[in-house]
This record gives structure tokens, C-alpha cells and sequence, in this order.
């Protein structure tokens, strides 16, 4: 594969010392896993080779893979999700989490801005919160295949939005209209996943020059804004 084009994969990743799966594109090994959510889509998904749809490692996989090819490869934590730093295991006085109304418990995820932190421990008036990627420091294993090329500019476009948006396919839709994207949808995007999606679009799909985002409103989410007619009460 070369980069900058567009493949749909399907993989399963585990961690090599124990075998233990942390992330998966197919439902039933979610569920054989123990690890399903049903906030999830499941299924092959399409990716930007080089684009850091995936990680490093697993991107660099790709190059190296042709269509219908299937492999099973090792990563090192360096290509991976990094090697464990102790400088990012931090503690904080109890008094922090209280003055913000928020009662710390061990292995509650929190957010520190717009970063990541697990709370490792809660003792003595101290909250020991890590900050390191739940996976550092693994060598984690990945099967993975490459279904197909996805030439498709209208299938492009929609797979640049839904990895940014993570927005199921029934909340947006997409048309291709000359040299523009126009990409129609029900749901609230933030402005800065806009701008990434705009930005992507422009540099990986060939022939689109100008996207144009346009809100509807769900006909649903519509009928329940609308004021409810008050019905006149009855005159002694």
C-alpha cells in the first residue's frame, strides 16, 4: 500500500505477554473478550495509509501489506502506545478533587484538561493519578487484513468523518458535487473536528478542493422542539 490510500481493514489487538484482546473491529470476539460496548461500531473500517489513523507501528504495517493480505505482526511499546515514563505519574492533595465536588476513587478515568489520567491510588490526603497510556510500555500483537482499496470519493470522504466523529452512518450523509464535498448532518460536530475533517479531505482525496458542512435537524429531535399547543380550559 502506498501512502495516502485508502484501505479497509478489519483487526484484533492484543497484548503479547498474556494474549489478553484490548481492541478489536469484529463483535463476537468483542463479546468472547469480555470487552463489547454497545457505544461501539463494529465491522471493517477504512483508513488513510500514513495518515496516523492507526498507530505508528500498525501504520507502518500497512505500507508493507497488499490487498487481501492478512498478517499477524508484534510491536514494540516505541511503535505501539510508547514505553511507561514515571515522570508522568503524578500526585495530587485530596483537596484538589474536592473543591471541585469529585470524591476520587482508585481506577476512576479523569480528565486533566483535555488529558487522560487514571487514578491509581487514593490514601493520606494524596491521589496518585498516571497519566501514561493504560498500554505503555507493552509489546502488544496485532492480526490484521487488508480487505480492499476504497476508491471511492464519496466513501473517502465519509470515511474521514466518521473517524474523527465517530458519527454512525444513519446521523450524516455525504455528496460529492464537482470539485466539493458536501457533507449534510443531523448531529452537533465541534468546530475543531470540522476544520481536522476539512483539512484531511482536502489532502487525501483526489479532485475535492472545498467542503461545505450543512446542519439538518433530525425530523425527530424537530417534533420535540416545537412549543405544544395549550388547549384552552373549559369556562364554568
Amino acid at each position: 500500500m502506498k501512502e495516502g490510500e485508502f484501505v479497509e481493514i478489519e483487526y484484533t489487538g492484543r497484548i503479547k505477554e498474556s494474549g489478553e484482546v484490548f481492541d478489536t473491529t469484529s463483535e463476537e470476539i468483542a463479546k468472547q473478550a469480555g470487552i463489547y460496548s454497545r457505544h461501539m461500531m463494529y465491522g471493517p473500517i477504512v483508513v488513510v495509509v500514513g495518515a496516523g489513523h492507526v498507530i505508528d507501528g500498525l501504520d507502518e504495517a500497512l505500507k508493507e501489506m497488499k490487498e487481501g493480505e492478512e498478517k499477524t505482526i508484534t510491536l514494540p511499546p516505541e511503535k505501539a502506545f510508547g514505553k511507561r515514563e514515571q515522570k508522568l505519574v503524578r500526585i495530587f492533595p485530596t483537596s484538589y478533587f474536592k473543591k471541585q465536588g469529585i470524591t476520587p476513587r482508585a481506577g476512576q478515568i479523569m480528565y486533566f484538561g483535555n488529558v487522560e489520567g487514571r487514578i491509581v491510588s487514593v490514601s493520606s490526603g494524596r491521589v496518585i493519578v498516571d497519566f501514561n497510556h493504560p498500554l505503555a510500555g507493552k509489546t502488544v500483537e496485532y492480526e490484521v487484513k487488508i480487505l480492499r482499496k476504497v476508491k471511492d470519493v464519496e466513501e473517502q470522504v465519509k470515511s474521514i468523518f466518521k473517524y474523527h466523529t465517530f458519527m454512525p452512518d444513519e446521523g450524516f450523509s455525504v455528496k460529492i458535487d464537482g470539485k466539493k464535498a458536501i457533507i449534510s448532518i443531523k448531529m452537533v460536530v465541534a468546530d475543531h473536528l470540522k476544520k481536522k475533517v476539512e483539512e484531511e479531505i482536502k489532502e487525501y482525496v483526489d479532485g475535492v478542493d472545498t467542503v461545505e458542512f450543512v446542519e439538518e435537524k433530525d425530523e425527530k429531535h424537530s417534533e420535540s422542539e416545537k412549543p405544544k399547543e395549550e388547549k384552552a380550559s373549559p369556562k364554568a
